[in-house]
């Protein structure tokens, strides 16, 4: 018998099938903060069964969904499983002289630039009794390297105290709290201090200095030594009294995307936004937020009218950049008499995706049909509102016609037709009816994609699907519950322009990551 030493994989079609699986339905694990465990299950034995299929394609999968995806329950859920691959540094097989790689460390990695909120889900996953049929048993599930992952997050920050004070301010103390009970760890004065812990044994715990001191500076003595020493930016918080707008600019000059948006909160509570130089220099900031400026929607919420116009168009922009080459889109909205979702769905969401496009009134259409079909006319405003204005009136009825408004869509000269639809069809053949058409029209070109948002219980009907690529146009299909970000959207057409199994060369290209520079230095002790 030969001897083992190589990892099982699978192959790209069946990596393809595992990444849309996943990306269609790995939502609301999480709801009002409680994990929803009959949800959550399904999917940690999914990727657990992943990582024993195809051990490679789970980490490199763990760290694409950690860059590029703003699904937090998606992140945690590879995270957690990712820690369980069967790629564990251990032997092939007890007397075998080959090891496997140890790929469980990506999830160590990773978990180090997560928030308190999400490692604290990763705990919780860990605490979960569950099994996996021929992979493992009955248990709580807590992989030693993991456990000492969380450990190294918490003792790190333990060295930095005025992180501690930024956590406790961005509202995280009581998950902070708790994740050192969750790991039985004995906190240390700074932490009690910083989230004002009280502990049992009565003692008088007080916040050690900050290292920054800004006693008896201006505003501008403390925005040059901001600027010149480059200070971390929520450390700074942590040692500042009060912010100025002179003091916010220097902040947000030094700070990411992502911490730009933590600032959120603590510059709408003090009126900062309200000055138009920082109001400007913020705008411009979290453009840089990557998939995290999605979550605009969820942190504005309760902020001024300003603000959240401020935070959506930011938004709004990033997606015009990231669709620069897209072109025009055009919606077809199946109204046939099962198809009143679809048309509900265009109402809540059209925004959404003409929020992709440069200059929408230029270059989005959209128009609805059953056996024909006709133009909607464009809304006033490209928002939730004013798109279910437009739509106002019309219902379900009537039999389908897919075809009905691909002439409108090509008059239109549309790169792309979004089709939401159950994909039935039933007016003739509509893979002919496409060819037969541009062999009318040669000088009329296909569209370069065609993106389904698929409706229904027959998630296996895929007549349209078949039809747009018999014609050698690529195809991506998405369920509708994923379809709740501008980020998505541009996800779906880029892949069905690439091609899917671009998609899958684009996650295996992704680099891995490496431990920390501190991770040796920082212990596990309890």
């Amino acid at each position: 018998m030969t001897e083992q030493h190589s990892l099982s994989e699978l192959s790209s079609k069946e990596r393809l099938v595992a990444y849309q699986t996943l990306i269609d339905g790995c939502t609301h694990l999480w709801s009002k903060g409680k994990m929803q465990k009959d949800k959550v299950l399904p999917w940690l034995q999914y990727l657990i069964i992943l990582g024993k299929n195809d051990p490679i394609f789970l980490a490199h999968l763990t760290a694409y969904i950690a860059k590029n995806s703003q699904s937090k329950d998606l992140q945690v859920t590879t995270i957690f499983a990712n820690s369980l691959n069967d790629a564990d540094g251990s032997l092939f097989s007890p007397k075998s002289k080959y090891k496997k790689p140890n790929l469980r460390y990506v999830s160590w990695a990773l978990l180090q630039d997560l928030d308190p909120k999400m490692v604290h889900r990763v705990k919780q996953l860990s605490m979960l009794k569950f099994s996996v049929p021929n992979i493992l048993s009955e248990a709580r599930h807590q992989a030693m390297g993991l456990m000492n992952a969380i450990r190294r997050y918490l003792r790190f920050r333990e060295t930095k105290h005025q992180f501690l004070e930024g956590i406790r301010k961005s509202g995280l103390r009581k998950t902070y709290i708790d994740l050192y009970r969750k790991m039985q760890m004995k906190p240390p004065d700074c932490v009690c201090a910083a989230m004002k812990w009280k502990q049992k044994d009565g003692r008088n715990i007080e916040l050690q200095k900050s290292i920054f001191n800004f006693n008896d500076m201006t505003p501008l003595a403390i925005a040059k030594k901001i600027r010149n020493e480059k200070l971390s930016v929520l450390g700074v918080i942590g040692a500042l009294p009060k912010i100025t707008p002179t003091i916010a600019v220097a902040l947000l000059e030094c700070a990411s995307g992502k911490e730009a948006l933590i600032l959120t909160e603590l510059f709408e509570k003090q009126g900062i936004l309200k000055d138009d130089e920082v109001a400007k220099l913020f705008q411009s900031k979290i453009k840089e937020a990557g998939t995290t400026v999605d979550r605009v929607e969820n942190l504005s919420k309760s902020a001024s009218d300003e603000v959240q116009k401020m935070m959506k168009k930011a938004r709004s922009e990033v997606r015009k950049e990231e669709m620069s080459d897209i072109g025009k889109i055009f919606i077809h909205i199946d109204k046939s008499g099962s198809m009143q979702e679809a048309i509900e769905f265009a109402k809540e969401r059209g925004a959404i995706i003409a929020e992709c496009v440069k200059n929408p009134k230029e270059n989005f259409a959209w128009g609805v049909f059953n056996t024909s079909g006709h133009i909607v006319q464009l809304p006033e405003e490209f928002e939730a509102d004013a798109f279910a204005a437009r739509l106002y009136g019309i219902h379900a009825e009537g039999g389908t016609d897919v075809f009905a408004l691909y002439p409108e869509a090509r008059k239109f000269g549309a790169d792309v037709d979004v089709i939401l639809t159950d994909q039935d069809h039933n007016c003739g053949e509509l893979d002919e009816k496409i060819k037969q058409y541009h062999q009318k029209h040669t000088n009329i070109e296909k569209p370069k994609a065609c993106v389904i948002v698929h409706f229904g219980f027959n998630q296996r009907l895929q007549t349209v699907k078949d039809a747009y690529e018999v014609n050698g146009i690529p195809v991506s299909v998405i369920n509708p519950n994923m379809l709740k970000s501008s980020a998505l959207v541009v996800e779906s057409i880029k892949t069905a322009i690439r091609g899917p199994i671009a998609k899958i060369d684009e996650i295996m290209a992704v680099k891995l990551p490496v431990l920390p520079k501190w991770w040796d230095a920082i212990g596990t002790g309890r």
